[in-house]
């Protein structure tokens, strides 16, 4: 590990033991947690395989939904060729 990313890390470090995380309501995991906790409430409940077909759709929704996002995001700022690849 180099100086600059040592320097980064304690840095990052002593920020987030200043500031510490954002309120739970602007916080992606709470966020996440609220679509996870609407979605099981929602959820078929009949059989064991439309359960399961259901959970797959709520994890490759969910992750879809919050990581376009950043990706998107990322794309605008640094336009590199691997974003083109997702």
């Amino acid at each position: 590990m180099d100086i600059i990313s040592l320097a980064s890390l304690g840095l990052a470090y002593v920020i987030d033991m200043l500031i510490g995380d954002p309120p739970n309501r602007w916080h992606p995991v709470a966020a996440m947690g609220s679509v996870i906790r609407w979605a099981a409430a929602h959820a078929p409940a009949s059989r064991c395989k439309r359960r399961f077909v259901y959970g797959i759709f709520l994890t490759l929704f969910g992750a879809a939904i919050f990581a376009l996002p950043v990706v998107w995001l990322a794309s605008l700022r640094f336009p590199i060729p691997w974003i083109a690849v997702l």
